[in-house]
C-alpha cells in the first residue's frame, strides 16, 4: 500500500502537480488522479463528473437533492444538516455517492464534491449557500469561517460582515492572525459598506490591525526560512 502511495505521488510530481492538492482531491484514488493528471488543467474531469452524475441520476428527487446540498459543503455536512433525513443519508450512502463522515455525510473524494457541486445552476448553487447557514448556525461547534464560505457564496453581505467578524475574532484569540486577517477583510470589502460612521471605521481599523500582524508573522517566517537554510549551510544568516 505505501509503494503504491509512494508511486502516486511520483506521477503527480512528474506531471508538475502539487502532490498535497491532488491528494486532497482525489484520496489517492488511482482511477481519480489518472484522470486528474489528464484534464489540461479542468478543475473537475469530465470523465470524473459523468461518473459521479450517473450515480446521482440513479437516485430518487429527495435523494438527489440531499447530494446537492451536501456539494456545497466543502469537507462534510454536519449532523445537524441530515438531521431528519436518516433514510435519504441511507439511500445517498447505499448507491455510493455518498459516505458516512464523523457524525455527518459527505463525498468519498473532495473531486466527487467538486463535480456535483460545478454541475448546479449559478442560481441553485446560491440557493444552497443561502441555506446552509441557517441549518448550522445554532449547531454546537461550528466553525463561524465556515459560515464565511457560504455567505460569500450566497453573496450575502449581511451574513458576511456578522460571520467575518465573529471568525476574525476567534481565530484572532487563537493566535491565528493570517486567518483573522483574512475574516476580517472579507468583512470589509464585502460588506464594509453596511456599517457607517464610528462602528464601520473600527472594523476597518481592525481589518488593518489585523494585516499588518499577518504581515508581521510572514516576514518572521521568512527570517526563519533563511536562518534556518544558512544554519543547513553553514554560513552567516546576514550574508
Amino acid at each position: 500500500m505505501r509503494r503504491a502511495g509512494a508511486c502516486v505521488t511520483e506521477l503527480v510530481r512528474r506531471a508538475g502537480r502539487d502532490p498535497a492538492t491532488v491528494h486532497r482531491l482525489t484520496g489517492g484514488n488511482p482511477l481519480l488522479v489518472t484522470e486528474l493528471l489528464g484534464s489540461d488543467g479542468a478543475a473537475v474531469p469530465s470523465t470524473v463528473q459523468d461518473l459521479i452524475l450517473d450515480r446521482l441520476r440513479s437516485l430518487p428527487e429527495p435523494a438527489r437533492d440531499l447530494a446537492r446540498l451536501v456539494s456545497a459543503m466543502p469537507t462534510r455536512a454536519d449532523a445537524a444538516v441530515v438531521a431528519g433525513v436518516p433514510e435519504l443519508v441511507e439511500t445517498c450512502v447505499d448507491a455510493g455517492v455518498l459516505v458516512p463522515a464523523w457524525d455527518g455525510v459527505a463525498f468519498r473524494h473532495e473531486l466527487l464534491r467538486g463535480a456535483v457541486e460545478e454541475s448546479l445552476s449559478p442560481a441553485r448553487r446560491v440557493a444552497l449557500h443561502r441555506r446552509v447557514p441557517a441549518l448550522l448556525a445554532d449547531a454546537p461547534g461550528i466553525d463561524p469561517g465556515r459560515l464565511v464560505h457560504h455567505a460569500l457564496n450566497a453573496g450575502d453581505s449581511a451574513a458576511v460582515l456578522h460571520y467575518g467578524q465573529l471568525a476574525g475574532a476567534g481565530a484572532a484569540r487563537q493566535g491565528a492572525h493570517r486567518e483573522a486577517a483574512a475574516h476580517y477583510r472579507a468583512a470589509v470589502e464585502h460588506a464594509g459598506g453596511l456599517l457607517a460612521g464610528p462602528v464601520g471605521e473600527n472594523l476597518r481599523w481592525i481589518s488593518r490591525l489585523a494585516w499588518r500582524a499577518a504581515a508581521r508573522l510572514a516576514e518572521r517566517d521568512r527570517l526563519a526560512a533563511r536562518l534556518a537554510a544558512a544554519i543547513r549551510k553553514g554560513i552567516d544568516p546576514a550574508g
